[in-house]
């Protein structure tokens, strides 16, 4: 079984959040943010979301740092299929 930290309960962290609280390979997840009320809106119902959905899906996330003393953002993101990927 796998654990999950999922850090920024925006947008993206919330459905990712949502997403892997659905899927029964994982055991935890933990979701982490500076803001605790964001965390707590995520949170309460998660294992029920996701079972009707249909179409694509695109997960994504932004990163930003200093690489070789330049600034760069990457998007690193995944589009699939939600009912193949929730089964």
């Amino acid at each position: 079984m796998c654990r999950a930290l999922i850090i920024g309960a925006g947008g993206v962290g919330t459905v990712v959040t949502q997403k892997i609280a659905a899927n029964p390979i994982f055991t935890d997840v933990m979701l982490a943010s500076r803001i605790k009320s964001k965390c707590d809106a995520v949170l309460p119902y998660p294992k029920s979301l996701g079972a009707n959905y249909t179409g694509q899906t695109s997960i994504g996330c932004r990163i930003r740092g200093i690489e070789d003393g330049k600034e760069r953002t990457y998007y690193i993101y995944n589009n699939c299929d939600h009912e193949q990927a929730f089964k």
